[in-house]
């Protein structure tokens, strides 16, 4: 992965090697000690250093003339298909998409199973309106801030951000928050394609209500005849997102530390029945027999991982995030918080009613929810009733990825040689600085530990404060390049050069980490 620029490590931190028990790095020289959050100047017995030699681009190839049809879906424009390299060259179309986001107070009660939350609301709609442009548009959203006193910011969830750094939404990195009664105008261009998803980066508010789908539409890996559009999964706490992360954090406070609520529900597209089956009504989506439907999966949730399925069908996965991949065909499909996948659905069954399923994977994912996910999958000329059929996949209950995902277009990344001559060489560490043995780390949390009175959450034993009011962007702008420590910033020495970032998600006390997605803001994911 090439970066450029100044980021934080709380978003940043990934890379495309395979965890081990190193934290992060690159290779060179050692950094500048400003520049360390970790290691003997940072507080962790592990090493950032500069990796040496830039990597060559991959050469752009002349892809072929032809038209976007459901048998050639590969296609896109002239000079642009499935096989281009986006990170190398997109379309340019000149046109731009205009969008309003109108952000709310009110109260909500999507299932009906409880007397109403406190939630937020985009143009009245729960999850908010579609954004939808073609590969190459423009993209222009206002954002108008009508909370009676909640400031807010919008980030675009895996959009590259190439020369429009202040585009990302990301409020105390990016921008001040947007104040109540205040406007802001987001301008970006679609260089990617497929599936993604836009929510507030202010506290907890995404988890209210504060976020909706995008699709950037392009070529496919595999051919399909029918859009069926996003499919928005998301657990629902009945208690405010706000009520839900301070219940968290008591629990992670408690002696000994223990796990946090248990979500409510699980909504598909902001609906459900709630799980007493009293109330609430379920998704109805329609298919014709003998086509193939394209859905797009997102998980929206603040904390469960997702595993969808449709009772007699496969699903046949062409994308992850918004990177087109060799198809491959699974019973079910394990979406974590942040993902995105792309599947096919082949009505070839007989004509009826048949369940899909979105289920919190509690086995090996430690995802709790007191209900699940339900719509009904019609075929056309059928009328729509309470489906009879049943789930038809093994859960192996090992929280894995679907496998093997393989990129369409191939990257080459790094030198091997050279990161195996550095892995034998890097210092290593896995203790704690400063925490004396046997106190308990609060399970599953890398870097989160406990002295009895206070959690910590870190990142290489370095928590991360950001400053609302000045965001990181701003000591860029002032050629400031003194970062204060809470920011637990790691900046890049050169642009254009891969880096490595190994996570390990370290266990104690016998615990067994969940997994932990991390999300790369304003680049190619």
């Amino acid at each position: 992965m090439k970066f450029s620029g100044v980021f934080s490590a709380a978003a940043l931190l990934f890379a495309g090697a395979s965890a081990t028990p190193l934290e992060a790095f690159a290779a060179g020289g050692n950094l500048p000690a400003r520049q360390i959050a970790y290691g003997s100047e940072g507080g962790h017995q592990a090493y950032l250093k500069k990796r040496e030699g830039a990597i060559v681009p991959r050469a752009s190839t002349s892809d072929p003339s032809c038209i976007n049809t459901p048998t050639s879906r590969n296609c896109w424009s002239p000079g642009f298909s499935v096989d281009t390299d986006f990170d190398q060259k997109w379309p340019s179309t000149g046109v731009t998409r205009y969008y309003t986001l109108t952000i709310t107070n009110t109260t909500c009660n999507p299932d009906g199973g409880s007397p109403g939350r406190r939630c937020f609301l985009i143009n009245n709609q729960f999850p908010g309106p579609l954004i939808r442009a073609n590969w190459g548009d423009n993209i222009q959203v206002t954002v108008n801030n009508n909370m009676k006193a909640n400031g807010t910011s919008i980030h675009w969830h895996g959009l590259r951000q190439l020369s429009s750094t202040a585009q990302d939404g990301v409020n105390g990195i990016t921008e001040c928050a947007l104040a109540p009664g205040n406007s802001k105008v987001y301008k970006l261009q679609a260089t990617q394609f497929g599936t993604s998803w836009y929510h507030s980066h202010h506290a907890a508010q995404y988890g209210d209500g504060l976020l909706g789908p995008i699709i950037i539409d392009g070529p496919t890996s595999d051919n399909w005849d029918i859009d069926l559009g996003p499919l928005a999964l998301q657990d629902w706490f009945y208690m405010s997102a706000q009520n839900a992360d301070i219940a968290i954090l008591a629990g992670l406070n408690s002696k000994p530390p223990g796990p946090g609520p248990a979500a409510d529900n699980i909504l598909i597209n902001g609906t459900n029945m709630n799980p007493a089956g009293t109330s609430g009504k379920y998704l109805n989506f329609k298919v014709q027999s003998g086509k193939k439907h394209l859905l797009r999966l997102i998980n929206m949730s603040v904390d469960n991982t997702i595993r969808v399925s449709v009772d007699g069908h496969q699903l046949e996965i062409i994308t992850a995030d918004f990177i087109p991949t060799k198809p491959i065909v699974m019973e079910s499909v394990l979406v974590n918080v942040g993902q995105r996948y792309e599947v096919i659905i082949n009505a070839n069954q007989a004509a009826g009613n048949y369940w899909l399923r979105a289920e919190a994977e509690s086995s090996g994912c430690f995802s709790f929810n007191n209900g699940a996910g339900f719509a009904i999958m019609t075929y056309q000329g059928q009328k729509v009733a309470t489906p009879v059929t049943k789930s038809t996949y093994t859960n192996g209950g090992n929280c894995d990825s679907p496998s093997p995902l393989v990129p369409w277009v191939p990257n080459t990344v790094g030198n091997a040689t050279n990161f195996l001559a550095q892995v034998q060489t890097l210092p290593i560490g896995l203790g704690l600085p400063g925490v004396p043995e046997g106190v308990q780390a609060i399970p599953g949390n890398p870097y989160t530990y406990t002295d009895g009175n206070v959690v910590v959450w870190g990142i290489n034993a370095t928590s991360m404060d950001v400053n609302w009011g000045k965001p990181v962007l701003q000591y860029v702008m002032d050629k400031n390049n003194t970062f204060p420590r809470t920011e637990n910033l790691i900046e890049l020495a050169f642009e254009g050069e891969w880096t490595y970032w190994i996570i390990q998600n370290l266990i104690f006390s016998g615990a067994p980490p969940p997994p932990h997605p991390i999300h790369l803001h304003g680049v190619s994911s």
